[in-house]
């Protein structure tokens, strides 16, 4: 592995995104989601009844707050996110998927599964996907100074 270069593993990893990213806006077009607004939205999702706010969101997802307040304005004028504020604090509003895009997005996150399950799984294992997937989690993790 020490004689495989840096600048060709930047290559593959570079394709492999790209690869991925082409396979998923196809999907998400169709639902008129961009692979950012998908993420995002996904991971509103993901915060349940309680809601996420902004603050905490973009440090999770790993955006400016102007890139997320741009992106959430895209989300609520589409209806697929509504934000629910705090009478006594501003600050302390949480976003929300809304009740009607909820159940969407259990069967958006399916239908980009099943794509990339036919696309990958002819030449990677699931075994294989689920490493990979478990390296990149890793790698995530790092925290590396700026």
């Amino acid at each position: 592995m020490s004689a495989f270069s840096t600048w060709n593993a930047g290559v593959i990893q570079a394709q492999v995104y790209r690869n991925l990213k082409k396979a998923t806006t196809k999907i998400l077009k169709q639902h008129d989601l961009t692979m950012a607004q998908w993420f995002i939205l996904g991971k509103v999702y993901d915060s349940g009844k309680r809601g996420i706010r902004m603050t905490d969101l973009a440090k999770n997802v790993s955006v400016t707050m102007p890139y997320l307040s741009k992106t959430m304005a895209a989300l609520e004028k589409k209806k697929m996110v509504e934000k629910i504020g705090v009478q006594t604090d501003r600050r302390s509003s949480t976003y929300h998927v809304t009740t009607n895009m909820a159940p969407r997005v259990a069967k958006i996150e399916e239908m980009v599964r099943e794509d990339l399950k036919e696309l990958l799984f002819p030449e990677i294992t699931p075994e294989e996907l689920f490493t990979y997937v478990k390296v990149l989690f890793k790698l995530s993790q790092i925290e590396l100074e700026q």
